[in-house]
């Protein structure tokens, strides 16, 4: 280069500028760096260190609206985030919710991930997991909440009405008797029930 005062700046191709952080696409690296007589023969190396862009990732944990949901406890449902970044470098994060049923993962290059509930054995007694989904961190989502909705495994009950096989009770009316089932279910919840 001849001697003179010159600029340095990283232009940055469509491509990188949706995973590095700039400004317009340019960053500038050095301002003002003179060429001598003195120091042109020494030559100059610049260090350049690009900062990815990176967003916050959001689960929503809850539950169906209803009584038989009221109480039940949503902390402590762990979530995986996991991919690879716009950037090329892996990503796995494990979310673990709180008392809201919230939980967040600051910091999350930018990219397109796969959001998974991870139930424990006695979570999975109860709940039925929904399949996997995706979450786009972007320039357009920097911040991305991802909402799951569990359905409590049930079970049916059957009453069955008998009533002793001797004459006193022939032509008793079976139909109509009503039975009340109420309790906790070992999540917390009540239940209240009229079966007829």
């Amino acid at each position: 280069m001849p001697q003179g005062t010159y600029t340095i700046r990283e232009v940055l191709t469509e491509a990188q500028q949706r995973v590095f952080r700039s400004l317009e696409g340019v960053n500038t690296v050095t301002e003002g760096f003179r060429i001598t007589e003195e120091n042109a023969s020494a030559g100059f190396v610049f260090s350049i260190e690009n900062a990815l862009k990176r967003g916050t990732v959001r689960v929503a944990k809850r539950f169906p609206e209803g009584a038989a949901y009221s109480g039940v406890r949503l902390a402590g449902f762990l979530f995986r985030l996991h991919g690879t970044s716009d950037a090329g470098t892996a990503v796995d994060v494990a979310l673990v919710t709180d008392a809201e049923g919230k939980a967040s993962a600051e910091g999350i290059p930018y990219g397109t991930y796969t959001v998974e509930e991870v139930l424990t054995e006695a979570q999975a007694r109860y709940w039925v997991s929904k399949s996997a989904g995706t979450v786009v961190v972007s320039d357009e989502t920097p911040d991305v909440t991802y909402t799951l909705e569990n359905e409590q495994r049930t079970g049916g009950v059957r009453i069955q009405k008998s009533l002793p096989g001797d004459a006193f009770y022939a032509g008793v009316i079976m139909e109509g008797i009503r039975f009340h089932l109420y309790g906790t279910t070992e999540l917390g919840s009540s239940g209240d029930l009229i079966l007829v």
